[in-house]
């Protein structure tokens, strides 16, 4: 009975100190000062195990190589996204160096993510992050060209992708 009183003490001041912690803003929140270590590894794998959970049985459409729809979600990608994630040739974009945590470079990360996880992330957002969600403004269709140029980004070296930028101009 004792050992039941001690961890009822210590929850409750555990519950207390926090509150207080919260209550005065202690932590600071400005994006110029990194989390810690600590809770940048509890925002990223609650935020990375909610897209892989939510993301489940999300499967891709057959026309994610046609290249006019990879061409199409280029241009979406450029118009959209490179304010914040940049691209292979300028990182971060102009948004994105203010932005706490850093933007992910997508040519990079695209590798790891499955086509249902991208596809979620720009419909839905992530809280708290800078990434806002698209489905307000994008039909199904245009998500799912982004994923279909994300997808290919991870082969592009920065000479391909700026002669797609310059293809896309004319």
């Amino acid at each position: 009975m004792k050992i039941i009183g001690i961890i009822g003490g210590l929850v409750l001041i555990i519950l207390i100190g926090g509150s207080i912690f919260t209550y005065f803003g202690f932590y600071n929140v400005a994006a110029t000062i990194p989390h810690s270590s600590l809770i940048q590894w509890l925002l990223s794998t609650i935020s990375d195990r909610s897209v892989v959970h939510h993301a489940e049985g999300i499967s891709p459409p057959s026309y994610l190589n046609d290249p006019e729809i990879i061409k199409a979600g280029f241009i979406k990608y450029q118009n959209d996204c490179v304010w914040c994630h940049g691209t292979p040739i300028s990182y971060p974009g102009k948004i994105g160096k203010g932005l706490n945590p850093a933007p992910p470079k997508l040519w990079e990360s695209a590798k790891e993510l499955s086509a249902g996880e991208m596809y979620w992330v720009i419909k839905n957002g992530i809280k708290m992050t800078g990434m806002p969600y698209w489905s307000h403004e994008y039909k199904e269709e245009d998500t799912w060209s982004v994923v279909a140029f994300l997808k290919q980004l991870p082969n592009i070296s920065a000479q391909q992708y700026e002669q797609m930028t310059q293809t896309t101009k004319q």
